[in-house]
């Protein structure tokens, strides 16, 4: 049993990460600090649960199918709730913009990324 929780918890602490930090970038979380902030929810709310279960797994404490169940309950609520405020958020996002050459330093401290140049002089971001 162990090895099952194990591999059930490394499973989802690995698409949940993806899952949390795509959702973040929907709702234009950018920067290091954004996206920092954005994932230690996540890490309090599901991760943290889940690293507690492969502990006590590996010291063969039964406490890990409880801790286990936490993290599955956290996993499962922000899933919900987030992916439920988006589907009822009134504004659709936009994730690429036009920027001028001069405004570029603006976007990229805002943590953007330049996707392309063009052949103009201006920038796309995103």
């Amino acid at each position: 049993m162990l090895l099952e929780n194990l591999i059930i918890v490394d499973a989802t602490m690995i698409v949940g990460i993806l899952f949390v930090e795509a959702i973040g970038r929907s709702f234009k979380v950018a920067g290091n600090v954004g996206m920092a902030k954005w994932l230690m929810i996540w890490g309090y709310v599901a991760l943290l649960p889940f690293a507690a279960s492969s502990i006590l797994a590996l010291a063969g404490n039964e406490g890990a199918i409880l801790a286990a169940g936490i993290g599955f309950v956290g996993f499962t609520g922000w899933f919900l709730f987030v992916t439920t405020y988006l589907a009822f958020s009134k504004e659709d996002t936009q994730l690429q913009y036009i920027a001028d050459e001069d405004e570029l330093e603006k976007w990229l401290e805002g943590g953007y990324v330049v996707v392309t140049v063009l052949k103009n002089g201006r920038v796309i971001v995103e």
